[in-house]
């Protein structure tokens, strides 16, 4: 959970950016657009901005991932154990 964190969080950045920058960019067509968003991607990585406020997100996942499977691993073993144990249907 941590590595896909890791990995969309840069995704996840552009695509607000490009979504909060939609109507400054209202004239622009799309190659320009493209550029555009090109361009901006590129500085931004270059000073790093992708990453920035990833620690907040990454102490939100990892709790709720172990949570997650935690619940998960639980329920699945109840199950088990309620599948092996017999019912009054079974005797019949």
């Amino acid at each position: 959970e941590i590595i896909r964190t890791s990995l969309l969080y840069p995704l996840g950045t552009i695509r607000n950016r490009i979504q909060a920058d939609r109507g400054q960019s209202g004239n622009m067509n799309f190659g320009e657009k493209a550029y555009d968003i090109f361009t901006s991607f590129a500085v931004q990585a270059q000073k790093g901005d992708l990453y920035a406020g990833i620690i907040p997100s990454l102490l939100v996942t990892v709790p709720a991932s172990g949570f997650y499977y935690g619940a998960r691993d639980v329920t699945k073993r109840m199950l088990q154990s309620t599948a092996t144990t017999s019912t009054p249907l079974d005797d019949g």
